[in-house]
């Protein structure tokens, strides 16, 4: 009884559902374990199996430091209450069942995790690669399916446990840029990396990896290839061969001993040589290039204005021949390494952060997109066209104002029905230019169906009405509006769209709100109530009418007219002690006047009334009317 109620014990101290993990052979896996914060001072280790989880690959008390045992190694970050283990070397016999736990009294806490570990044959284990001083590398890692929409990163191994990266990349077909250091992940399960301006300090073992909801409590890292990096002197044969050169053989048997200043300055002499040769060629090489992209990319940059917390659409018109090639858009000179936005997707919206790329083939051209424009953005951006060997592009200056003359956003309430008026005040510098009005849909699309080319000019457009003063204000009126209304807008300008590389600058942004109408609600409300009253009141009227029916009635007889009128001339009760009159019926004559017909005389009419006899009439009762 007491086993079976430690075992139920153990299992209540769990963490549910096993975390799983998955790793590569020769690879290895980082283990992320949430702990609550009144277990820090507690010693936490990592065990194999299922209770009693006896065998223990690492156990420590030691905080904020790596321990290592074998192919094991833990670090307990007491400030974050969690604990990290690395398992290295992995192989497919490490596949199973462990617990990340927390030694205490009693019962220990653990969290089961779930360990799979594949054989990836289209993945490498080890590249080696080798460098030269001043130069660069150029690293391709392939890494498996399931980890395409997962964030990559490149890490060096310093000591005998850490890994460390500053950056990662989060979303493909985006170029990420640390320093001398370049990422970029295809979405293809290509992972590239470049480091630039080498060292001898940067020949270490470095890894491509993967982050697996690393942000959540029990997230990992898996290293899937290790990459050896060495890093040379300058062409370390160059002095050999040319010390050989300069250096004479004896004319006699007895061999000439070179004086070795004499020798250390010819090797110096031709290592400088060959680096002077090799700078006239990078120069010569410069050159063309430059000369190559002027001819292929457009000359002067296409200077483009925006203005803070707006944005700008730019055209980058490009030949025919390349509608099949990769577009993108890239910042700083030649050689324009930096990419914000990437994409090999045709006639659709790609976007990266701030930046969207459509690509238009039947029209060859492409725009690019940047929203949420800073002051910082403002530099030199190319619109460049991937293809082999030297890429085409377009050059864009950027140049971002920040105008404090004008708001930058714009909150707007209209009710159903009713209509709105809005005033977009613009720089004087577009006071000459196209102004639109444009509805945001989606993310990166501002659609439009018309604008207005020409000041002091009212142009219809179904219910919208536009009209520039040609004074730095452009007015909108949306009338009959609906609750489909609501919406993000944006008040803009367009600068020579129609050229082959014009632009649109949005400046306002207008946000409109189109409730359902309160005072259309209380009309309802009211009438609605108005109907039950009316209804209830027609039903009370017909029930009362039913419940009152006469007492008694007497028929009357006008001008021989065969019209019978009731008249109840009294009520009563049956009174058995009233005396019997001997008059009987007794006779009343009514004179009544009848109204004149122009066509007759005035005329009076009698009416015989025969009245019971149980009323006493002893006199005539004569009535006027």
């Amino acid at each position: 009884m007491k086993i079976l109620l430690i075992f139920t014990l153990f299992l209540i101290s769990g963490g549910g559902e096993s975390q799983r993990v998955t790793g590569y052979s020769g690879g290895g896996v980082l283990i992320k374990c949430r702990y609550e914060r009144r277990y820090t001072s507690n010693p936490k280790y990592l065990c194999t199996g299922l209770w009693p989880c006896l065998t223990k690959p690492i156990w420590t008390d030691a905080k904020n430091e790596w321990i290592n045992s074998g192919r094991f190694s833990l670090f307990d970050d007491t400030r974050a209450s969690q604990f990290w283990v690395l398992i290295t070397e992995l192989t497919v016999e490490d596949s199973g069942k462990y617990n990340c736990a927390v030694w205490k009294s009693g019962i220990d806490v653990y969290t089961p995790v779930e360990l799979k570990v594949e054989e990836d044959q289209n993945c490498e284990n080890r590249i080696d690669v080798v460098g030269h001083v001043g130069g660069g590398v150029n690293i391709s890692c392939k890494y498996p399916q399931s980890h395409k929409n997962n964030p990559k990163f490149l890490c060096r191994r310093v000591g005998s446990v850490g890994c460390n990266y500053k950056s990662s990349v989060k979303k493909s077909r985006r170029w990420i840029n640390e320093g001398k250091l370049h990422l970029h992940d295809d979405g293809k399960q290509i992972f590239t990396m470049i480091i630039n301006s080498l060292t001898e300090g940067d020949s270490g073992e470095y890894w491509c990896g993967a982050e697996s909801d690393w942000t959540s409590d029990h997230g990992y890292k898996v290293y899937i290839t290790q990459i050896n990096l060495r890093v040379t002197e300058i062409l370390p044969q160059s002095s050999t061969y040319i010390s050989s050169l300069t250096t004479k053989p004896a004319t006699s048997s007895t061999p000439k001993t070179i004086p070795s200043s004499l020798s250390g300055s010819s090797v110096v002499t031709g290592v400088s040589v060959i680096v002077l040769l090799l700078l006239f060629g990078l120069l010569f090489f410069i050159v063309f290039l430059r000369k190559r992209g002027k001819t292929q990319g457009g000359g002067e940059p296409e200077r483009v204005t925006g203005y803070s917390g707006g944005g700008v659409l730019i055209k980058c018109r490009y030949e025919t021949q390349y509608t099949s090639n990769p577009k993108y858009l890239c910042t700083g000179p030649w050689p324009c390494m930096t990419k914000p936005i990437w994409t090999d997707d045709k006639n659709k919206w790609i976007n990266s952060g701030r930046f969207s790329l459509f690509d238009d083939t039947r029209a060859s051209q492409f725009w690019v997109l940047i929203r949420e424009l800073t002051v910082e953005d403002t530099g030199t951006y190319k619109c460049g066209v991937d293809k082999s060997f030297i890429d085409v592009y377009t050059p864009v200056e950027l140049k971002v104002e920040e105008n404090l003359s004008y708001k930058k956003s714009i909150s707007v309430t209209g009710h159903v029905g009713g209509g709105v008026n809005i005033s977009c005040k613009y720089p004087q510098s577009h006071s000459s230019v196209p102004k639109f009005l444009c509805r945001r849909v989606g993310s990166a699309d501002c659609s439009y169906e018309t604008s207005v080319k020409e000041s002091r000019r009212w142009i219809n457009e179904g219910k919208l009405h536009l009209h520039d003063d040609g004074k730095q204000i452009f007015t909108v009126i949306i009338n009959n509006l609906t609750e489909g209304d609501s919406g993000e807008y944006w008040c803009g300008a367009e600068s020579d769209w129609t050229s082959d590389h014009g632009y649109k600058v949005y400046i306002i942004q207008i946000n409109l709100r189109v409730p359902v109408s309160s005072v259309i609600t209380a009309v309802s409300v009211v009438l609605l109530l108005l109907l039950i009253g009316l209804l209830f009141f027609t039903v009370t009227l017909r029930k009362r009418s039913k419940t009152q029916v006469p007492a008694s009635t007497q028929s009357q007889t006008l001008g021989g007219s065969t019209n019978d009128h009731r008249v109840s001339l009294c009520e009563y009760e049956e009174i058995k002690d009233f005396p019997t009159s001997d008059a009987g019926a007794s006779t009343v004559y009514s004179t009544a006047e009848i109204p004149t017909n122009p066509s007759e005389p005035s005329q009076s009419v009698y009416d015989n009334v025969q009245l019971a006899t149980i009323c006493d009439f002893s006199n005539p009762i004569y009535s006027s009317a």
